[in-house]
């Protein structure tokens, strides 16, 4: 045998046919994943707006503890109370909450298993 039979061809056809088909459901299934994606990133970027602001509020508590420490004598930065404010204005100072990383849409993966399909040979080259 050097060529595909009427069959052969017949059953390609058919598998292209449903190759197709469910590439055309995948396809269709990414347009609702890349809006829920696409929300999901929207509701992050709230929640990223506010993460923002909790460091601004820590970050304005920790300055104003400073302006705190500054004004007191030395001897009182230096005391058992001063050494334990500092500490803590230091660990306020290096306090940061990170952002929660958007969510990356997935591409679509390549479906043209039924155009390659298409395409093979049907016969030898004799």
């Amino acid at each position: 045998m050097h060529k595909f039979s009427k069959a052969d061809i017949e059953r390609i056809g058919d598998l292209r046919g449903k190759l197709r088909d469910k590439a055309d459901e995948i396809e269709a299934a990414f347009e609702p994943l890349a809006a829920m994606i696409s929300n999901l990133n929207d509701l992050i970027t709230a929640y990223n707006e506010i993460v923002t602001e909790a460091n601004g509020v820590i970050e304005d508590i920790a300055n104003e503890v400073q302006s705190e420490i500054d004004d007191k004598s030395e001897k009182w930065q230096e005391g058992e109370r001063g050494s334990a404010i500092i500490e803590w204005q230091n660990e306020l100072a290096g306090f940061m909450l990170e952002d929660v990383e958007a969510i990356d849409v997935p591409e679509v993966p390549t479906l043209d298993h039924d155009g390659q399909l298409e395409n093979i040979p049907e016969q030898a080259n004799v």
